[in-house]
C-alpha cells in the first residue's frame, strides 16, 4: 500500500514539473488591469521594517475589497520585499509554485474521497482506479488553460491562496472526520481546523467563507452526515455547528442582499441585480464549457463582449440555460439522496460560484471564478473517462494511452500556446485583439500598449473605437483625456471630448474600470492647466461618489486646477482635506509636499 501511495506522489511529481516548465515561460509577462492599483503603484508592499505599522500598512493595502485580503498582501510584500522591486517577476514566479501547492491539495483531497463515493450503480472504485483518477483530475486540473489567467495573472494570487486553503482544508477534514470517535476533545479538534482553514482562505479572499459548505458537502456524501457511533451530544452540536452557521450565513446575506436591491437601479457596475443574476445562467455554460474544453469561443482576460441579460428572452439563451441548470440542480438533488458522484461534481460546481456567480455586483464574466468550482467538473471528467475506459475492448495499456491523449496532452497543448502569449506585453495584446476584437476593454489594453510605444494616433483611434463599442461606459471617454494630456499637455481638448466629459455624472462612474481611468485621468492632467474649465466641474462633481478612490482624487484635481489658477491656499485646503479623510491618500504626501514648498516659494 506504502509502495503504491509512493508511485502515485512520484507520477504526480512529473505533472508538477511539467506545469513548472510549461508556466515559467509566461513568467516575465508584464502587470494587468487589477495588478496596478493593487500592485504596480502600492509602494507599502516594500517594506523597509518589520514595524507592526509597516506590516499593517502592507497588509490592508489592496483597493480590491473591504476587508483587505490581508493573507495575500502579506504574501505579495514578502515577495516584492524580498526582491527588493515591485516588478512582476517574483510575483508571477510565487503564483505558480503556489499553484503547485495548490495542485498536491488537489491530488490529497481526491485520495482522501473517492474511497467513500458511490459510482453509478452504487459500485465503488478499487485502490488502483482510485490512484489513476486522482492522478489524471490532478493533471487536468494543474496543466488546464482556463487557469492561465488565474496562475499568471499576478493579483490572483488571492484567489489561488483561497482555493489553496480550501482543498488542503478538506483534505485534512475527510483524514480527522474518519477519527472521531467519542472525545469531545476530537470534535474540538475537528472544529479547530476547519476554522482555522476558513480563516487563512477567508483573508486570502472572500470566497474562503465557503470551505464550511464543501465540507458539509463532502461529509454528506462520504458519512451521510451521520455522527459516529457513540459521539456525544455536545461533541455533535460543536461539529455540525462548525460546518452549518458559515454555510447559514452565506445563503443568509445573499437572501437579504437580493431582498434589498432586487429593484434597485445601478450602483456599481452598469447592470442591475435582476440583469447581473440572469446573465449568470448564460456565464456558468461559458465556465462549463471552457472547463470541459467544449466552448469554442475563446478564453481570454476579458469577456465583455458577451452581452447582459436583460430578461429571460434577451438574449434567448438565457432561458435555454436557466432551464439547463435548474434541470441539472434538481437532478443531482435527487442523486444525491443516493449519494452518486455525478451529483457530488456538479454541486461542487454550483456551491463554488455561489458567491461570484449570483446576485452580488461583480462583473459578470471572469475566469479566474473557476479555479476553485471547476474541481467538480474535472473530477466528473476524469472518472467518466475511467469508467468508459473499461467498456472498451482494449488492452489496458491502449486504454490509458488514449486518456492520457485526450485528458492529459490535448489541455497541456493549449495550454502551452495560451501561456506563450502571457510572456510579453506584445504578444499578449497581439493575442486578445486577435481572440476578442469586439471587446472594448480589450481595445483600452491595446490603446495603453500602443500609447506606452508612443503611438499616439493609433492609441487613440483604439480608444475610439472602444467608446463606440461601449457608449455607456465612461473609462474610455476617461482614458482619452488622459492620453491627451499626457502627449499634448499644453492643447486643449476637442469640443466633442470636452462635450462628453462634461456630461458625465456620478452615476456613469459604476465600474471598477472607470473608477481606475478616473485616477489615471487625474494624475496624466495635473500639468494640463489649459484644461482646467473642463476638468475643474468634473471633479467637483466626483468628490460626492461613494467610492473613497474616486472622491480622494476628486480632491486632488481641484487643488491641482487651483493651483493653476494661482489659488495656492486653496489647493493646499483640498489636498490637506484628502490626505485626512482618506487613508489611502499617504502615497500622495510626497507629491503635495513638493507642491506645498513650491507655493511656498512661490510666496
Amino acid at each position: 500500500m506504502k509502495n503504491s501511495a509512493n508511485r502515485c506522489w512520484a507520477i504526480a511529481g512529473l505533472f508538477l514539473l511539467a506545469t513548472l516548465g510549461i508556466y515559467l515561460g509566461g513568467a516575465r509577462g508584464p502587470y494587468m488591469a487589477d495588478d496596478f492599483p493593487n500592485l504596480a503603484h502600492n509602494d507599502a508592499l516594500l517594506i523597509e521594517d518589520l514595524s507592526w505599522q509597516s506590516v499593517r500598512e502592507a497588509a490592508l493595502s489592496s483597493p480590491a475589497s473591504p476587508y483587505g485580503r490581508p493573507l495575500a498582501m502579506l504574501s505579495f510584500a514578502l515577495n516584492f520585499s524580498i526582491a527588493g522591486s515591485l516588478e512582476p517577476l517574483s510575483a508571477k514566479v510565487f503564483n505558480i509554485f503556489l499553484h503547485l501547492l495548490t495542485g498536491m491539495g488537489v491530488l490529497a483531497l481526491t485520495l482522501n474521497l473517492l474511497p467513500h463515493l458511490r459510482l453509478p450503480g452504487g459500485r465503488r472504485m478499487g485502490p488502483r482506479h482510485i490512484e489513476n483518477a486522482a492522478l489524471l483530475v490532478t493533471a487536468l486540473w494543474l496543466l488546464h488553460p482556463l487557469f492561465v489567467s488565474t496562475v499568471l495573472y499576478a493579483v490572483q494570487r488571492m484567489t489561488i491562496l483561497s482555493a489553496l486553503f480550501t482543498f488542503w482544508g478538506a483534505a485534512a477534514y475527510l483524514r480527522l472526520r474518519q477519527r472521531l470517535a467519542g472525545r469531545i476533545r476530537e470534535y474540538l479538534e475537528l472544529a479547530c481546523v476547519v476554522c482555522l482553514f476558513t480563516a487563512a482562505a477567508f483573508l486570502s479572499k472572500e470566497n474562503g467563507l465557503l470551505l464550511p459548505g464543501f465540507l458539509l458537502l463532502l461529509d454528506w456524501f462520504c458519512f451521510g452526515l451521520r455522527s459516529p457511533p457513540g459521539a456525544p451530544q455536545v461533541g455533535r452540536w460543536i461539529w455540525l455547528g462548525t460546518l452549518m452557521v458559515p454555510v447559514a450565513f452565506v445563503l443568509l446575506y445573499l437572501l437579504r442582499y437580493g431582498f434589498l436591491h432586487w429593484d434597485d437601479a445601478p450602483l456599481t457596475n452598469s447592470f442591475t441585480v435582476q440583469e447581473r443574476f440572469l446573465t449568470q445562467f448564460r456565464a456558468l455554460a461559458h465556465y462549463a464549457g471552457w472547463l470541459l474544453l467544449a466552448n469554442p469561443e475563446p478564453m481570454s482576460l476579458y469577456h465583455d463582449d458577451i452581452p447582459v441579460s436583460g430578461s429571460l428572452l434577451a438574449p434567448p439563451a438565457t432561458l435555454w440555460c436557466a432551464l439547463s441548470w435548474l434541470g441539472a440542480g434538481a437532478l443531482a438533488i435527487r442523486l444525491a439522496r443516493t449519494r452518486q458522484v455525478p451529483a457530488f461534481c456538479l454541486l461542487w460546481f454550483l456551491w463554488g460560484h455561489v458567491l461570484e456567480s449570483t446576485i452580488l455586483p461583480l462583473s459578470p464574466i471572469f475566469e479566474h471564478r473557476n479555479y476553485l468550482p471547476g474541481y467538480g467538473l474535472l473530477l466528473a471528467i476524469a472518472l467518466a473517462a475511467q469508467v468508459g475506459a473499461q467498456h472498451l475492448e482494449l488492452r489496458p495499456l491502449l486504454r490509458r494511452t488514449l486518456i492520457v491523449l485526450l485528458l492529459v496532452m490535448l489541455p497541456t497543448s493549449l495550454l502551452v500556446e495560451r501561456v506563450e502569449a502571457w510572456r510579453d506585453e506584445r504578444e499578449f495584446v497581439i493575442h486578445s485583439l486577435k481572440q476578442q476584437p469586439d471587446s472594448a476593454l480589450t481595445l483600452l489594453l491595446v490603446a495603453n500598449f500602443l500609447a506606452s510605444n508612443s503611438e499616439y494616433d493609433a492609441a487613440l483611434s483604439a480608444l475610439r473605437n472602444a467608446q463606440d463599442r461601449d457608449p455607456g461606459e465612461a473609462a474610455f471617454v476617461l482614458a482619452e483625456s488622459a492620453l491627451r494630456c499626457e502627449h499634448e499637455p499644453a492643447a486643449r481638448f476637442d469640443p466633442a471630448l470636452a462635450a462628453r466629459l462634461e456630461s458625465l455624472t456620478v452615476d456613469g462612474f459604476r465600474t471598477p474600470t472607470a473608477r481606475r481611468q478616473f485616477v489615471v485621468m487625474v494624475t496624466g492632467c495635473l500639468r494640463s492647466a489649459g484644461n482646467d474649465t473642463t476638468l475643474l466641474p468634473l471633479y467637483e462633481r466626483m468628490q460626492r461618489h461613494r467610492h473613497d478612490g474616486v472622491a480622494m482624487y476628486s480632491l486632488y484635481g481641484i487643488g491641482a486646477a487651483l493651483a493653476h489658477r494661482g489659488d495656492g491656499p486653496g489647493a493646499l485646503r483640498y489636498w490637506d482635506e484628502a490626505v485626512a479623510n482618506y487613508p489611502q491618500a499617504k502615497d500622495l504626501k510626497p507629491q503635495l509636499e513638493r507642491l506645498r514648498g513650491q507655493l511656498g516659494k512661490g510666496n
